[in-house]
């Protein structure tokens, strides 16, 4: 019963049974122990499960669970094992999502949310697309669009580059349309150029979000969009160049950006 709060949130958004089944959604309930009880009953040994992010430990010393009152995402490594979860308040309470922190299991720099499901169609279709959220993934491939991957509260590393390379030719990112948006594509642009993949840039309207844009205007409309994604460093040159404006040594800098990234 305490689970029907995050299956009514779920409802609200757009995601039936079939999504949670498949994603394996879960929610923490609230208490700061209930985990911990659980855990001890169970006779898992406490200090590891502080370890892993799923208890933690006051300067007291007193340990309480990690995930209280959050819909959870687990968190996949490439053999199927869970790692780690992502978890997200149900009202509009801060932080909005807690992760699991590094541990001996899970290196947020070599893990990307959904690699597991997606690894099939990213090798039949030889192309990725790159999002920011766990919803944003959730409402792409609830649209049919299995070949999407997410970041796991961090930037695209080289290790992820790396891994993506095994897969795919093309990555298309698909970011937030705002400025840490466009400050995340950017710094991901030189890293997979380096790790030899083609990259592409994928720009919805202002305010919108995959999870938002498909609920407005729907599946087909979208893939026109995806159709029409540019290269990822002419919108970089695009936007340095522009925010240049007429100045000599602002566009000099911008050029030296420029520069830089296609020795890359």
């Amino acid at each position: 019963p305490e689970g029907a709060e995050a299956r009514a949130y779920l409802r609200r958004r757009g995601y039936e049974g079939e999504m949670v089944r498949r994603f394996k959604l879960g929610f923490a309930p609230d208490g700061w122990e209930r985990l911990r009880a659980h855990l001890r009953e169970a006779q898992v040994d406490e200090e590891s499960a502080v370890a892993l992010g799923l208890l933690r430990r006051r300067e007291d010393g007193r340990v309480y669970d990690m995930f209280r009152r959050r819909l959870l995402f687990p968190v996949h490594d490439l053999y199927g094992h869970v790692v780690a979860f992502g978890g997200r308040v149900l009202d509009e309470s801060l932080p909005k999502y807690i992760n699991s922190p590094e541990s001996q299991l899970y290196h947020k720099g070599g893990t990307l949310y959904g690699l597991y499901a997606a690894r099939n169609a990213m090798r039949r279709q030889r192309r990725v697309i790159v999002v920011e959220g766990y919803f944003d993934h959730l409402a792409l491939v609830q649209a049919g669009f299995e070949n999407v991957v997410a970041t796991c509260g961090t930037s695209l590393s080289a290790e992820h580059a790396g891994l993506l390379k095994r897969y795919v030719d093309t990555v298309v990112l698909l970011f937030d349309q705002d400025k840490a948006g466009q400050a995340a594509c950017f710094r991901a642009l030189p890293l997979l150029l380096e790790a030899g993949l083609q990259v592409h840039n994928l720009s919805l309207d202002h305010g919108e979000d995959p999870d938002s844009f498909l609920s407005r205007y729907g599946r087909d409309v979208f893939e026109t969009r995806l159709k029409q994604a540019r290269s990822a460093l002419g919108y970089f040159m695009q936007q340095k160049l522009n925010a240049a404006a007429d100045q000599a040594e602002d566009r000099a800098r911008a050029i030296a950006q420029i520069l830089a990234v296609v020795r890359r």
